[in-house]
């Protein structure tokens, strides 16, 4: 009964996040990517081999840009999709590979988490031994039911990655309009990453 509830509630939370979602799919976030794009590169300008994942994209704004600024193959993953490079699913069960991604970018997507111990454990798994990952997200001190995560400062996302996988932040920054970005790598500890 109690597997049936939390199915039930999951479905309802990715429904709320469907529709959030869907209605800013024509939504050009460049004016904060192109921002973001720009510090990534200017402190990580090499990435190891593998893809980039866009986390929640919505539309091709954000796959175009990171495919320029990289000039690498970026695969999106949303709860819909308007183009073909992104594929449809969730979060909590991304559906690739382990050790396919060099980078995740995950720009105002991991507040949306409702379970954040799974999602940074999936992150860690697509990533590679070596890879990145770039986060930004609000500091919004009152969560909603489409925004159920506060993270305050970014050191606080440490202690919902998995035992196997250490993140080291590498960098971080606040922004004037409250919200956090950053890069952490993801060194994966357990012996079958080794």
């Amino acid at each position: 009964m109690m597997k049936m509830i939390e199915a039930l509630r999951h479905r309802l939370y990715l429904w709320n996040q469907w529709r959030q979602g869907h209605a800013k799919r024509a939504k050009d976030a460049s004016f904060r990517i192109d921002v973001y794009i720009r510090e990534l590169k200017h402190r990580h300008p090499y990435l190891y081999g593998g893809q980039i994942l866009s986390l929640g994209p919505r539309n091709a704004i954000e796959l175009d840009a990171l495919a320029k600024a990289f000039d690498r193959e970026v695969v999106g993953l949303d709860l819909f999709s308007l183009d073909p490079r992104i594929q449809v699913g969730d979060m909590h069960r991304m559906p690739f590979v382990e050790n396919q991604f060099a980078l995740v970018f995950a720009s105002h997507v991991l507040e949306h988490a409702r379970k954040p111990s799974v999602v940074m454990a999936e992150i860690a798994r697509v990533l590679t031994p070596h890879g990145l990952l770039f986060f930004a997200y609000p500091d919004n001190p009152h969560p909603t039911w489409h925004d159920p995560q506060d993270y305050g400062e970014p050191e606080n996302l440490l202690a919902y990655f998995p035992a196997w996988a250490t993140p080291v932040p590498f960098w971080c920054a606040r922004r004037d309009d409250a919200e956090w970005f950053g890069v952490m790598g993801i060194h994966k500890d357990d012996p079958r990453w080794r």
